[in-house]
């Protein structure tokens, strides 16, 4: 499977649609510019976590997040959106949370919703 053109991370796994068609089980996807491999913050190596609802993000907590994509999450503590640096609001860039670019995803349920799965115009509220 190839991607020829590099239009993200949803994009990718859109394109590996047809070599994993009957595939049952759990896909893990890494970005290519995946930030956080390895240990934990507290030197433990985490296991992938088993999807819940379709799917899991490993995420992280930075000091200084800089760079990375923000985790958005409602006041239950739902994942609302990943916002990029670039297009986040100064109140989302205030997020530490962030995304690691490692997912775990039941394929199933990832391929019915790949194509759901997009950039967006970001509020420029300060959530």
């Amino acid at each position: 499977m190839l991607q020829k053109e590099q239009l993200g991370t949803g994009h990718a796994v859109a394109c590996a649609r047809e070599t994993l068609a009957g595939f049952n089980g759990t896909v893990l996807i890494l970005c290519g510019d995946t930030p956080c491999c390895g240990r934990d913050a507290e030197g433990t190596d985490r296991a992938p976590p088993e999807p819940e609802g379709g799917g899991d993000n490993f995420d992280r907590h930075l000091d200084v997040p800089y760079g990375y994509g923000r985790i958005v999450r409602d006041d239950s503590g739902a994942v609302l959106r990943i916002v990029e640096q670039k297009d986040a609001t100064p109140g989302e860039q205030a997020i530490r949370e962030i995304n690691s670019g490692i997912y775990c995803m039941d394929a199933a349920f990832l391929f019915d919703n790949i194509d759901n799965v997009g950039a967006t115009t970001p509020s420029r509220s300060s959530t």
